[in-house]
């Protein structure tokens, strides 16, 4: 018995590195704990396929407190940061009297749609100049729900 080739505790398994089904020949010393980060312990079936990884890289960037994505609408950057050593954002003063007139809009119980078409009427900018679309009315209100 060998060492695991990914944390060094004694091996239980030698693993394909690419599956035999694609025609991997060649095999690694893997302990048990790592073995199951590779396969689903339930189902035994590989789970490292791209999408998979991606969803559990990014669950982990939101659990430590990572913000992903652009600025929210509203706010920019400064150069503070808190405790944490996140940066510190602040409102555009500009940005938020569209804010207010989303939240107005749908308060009073005008769809993600016709906030989008109104904000396009009255003249209230995107971030990037572009026209509004309700996926970005519906983060701006995602976003004052959780403030």
């Amino acid at each position: 018995m060998g060492k695991c080739i990914e944390c060094g505790a004694p091996t239980v398994y030698t693993h394909h590195i690419i599956p035999v089904s694609r025609g991997g020949t060649a095999t690694v010393p893997i302990c048990q704990v790592c073995h199951d980060l590779v396969h689903d312990r339930r189902t035994g079936e590989r789970n490292d396929d791209h999408a998979t990884l991606t969803k559990e890289a990014l669950a982990l960037l939101r659990d430590a407190g990572v913000r992903l994505g652009g600025l929210p609408y509203g706010w920019k950057r400064t150069d503070k940061r808190d405790a944490s050593g996140r940066v510190i954002l602040e409102e555009v003063e500009e940005e938020m009297v569209t804010v207010n007139r989303v939240l107005d809009l749908r308060r009073r119980g005008v769809t993600l749609r016709n906030i989008a078409k109104f904000l396009g009427d009255e003249g209230h900018p995107t971030k990037k100049g572009g026209p509004w679309q309700a996926s970005t009315i519906q983060g701006i209100l995602r976003l004052h729900e959780k403030l």
